[in-house]
């Protein structure tokens, strides 16, 4: 029921981004599309789809990634709103910084043993905190980056350096 909730907050964000970032700006909102390879699992990357809006001065992005197997699951949900920056040209493309606030979401579960019937242990993580991208535009459109996001969690782990963070190689193309 908590991950519907999540769902339905991220949609409702979303919506509301996207009206204010289209009607802010007078210029044209770019797309974009692409993959990731996910560090949320603090273990291996995980593959995930990857969607920005943007116009030149603000950009929000959604991303999804995670796995599904007969041993557990794990799903992550990484929301970000920037303000944009474009400090020039790197070799032959453009480059783009991103500096604001990130929200991020995960909910996994795992079965203590192989047995089929055997129920599994849930448990899911919600994160705030400053997000930072930095992406490389060559061939017109099409880009490589690295978004990431410092989930606060409780004070006494920040002061540790111990962040809830989720850094993202970001791969697709913008129209």
């Amino acid at each position: 029921m908590r991950g519907k909730k999540i769902l339905f907050l991220f949609i409702i964000i979303l919506t509301i981004t996207t009206t204010i970032t289209i009607t802010i700006e007078n210029s044209f909102a770019y797309f974009k599309f692409g993959t990731i390879l996910s560090s949320s699992t603090r273990g291996r990357a995980l593959p995930g789809l990857y969607l920005g809006l943007e116009t030149t001065s603000a950009g929000i992005s959604l991303s999804s990634a995670g796995y599904n197997n007969t041993l557990g699951y794990f799903s992550a949900y990484q929301a970000n709103a920037f303000t944009l920056f474009h400090p020039g040209s790197f070799l032959w493309g453009k480059t783009e910084i991103g500096l604001g606030l990130g929200l991020f979401y995960y909910k996994m579960g795992y079965k203590d043993n192989l047995q089929t019937n055997t129920s599994s242990v849930d448990r899911s993580n919600l994160a705030v905190g400053p997000a930072i991208r930095a992406f490389w535009f060559f061939l017109g459109g099409a880009f490589i980056g690295i978004e990431t996001m410092l989930g606060i969690r409780e004070p006494y782990l920040n002061l540790l350096l111990c962040f809830q963070d989720s850094t993202q190689v970001v791969a697709g193309i913008s129209f």
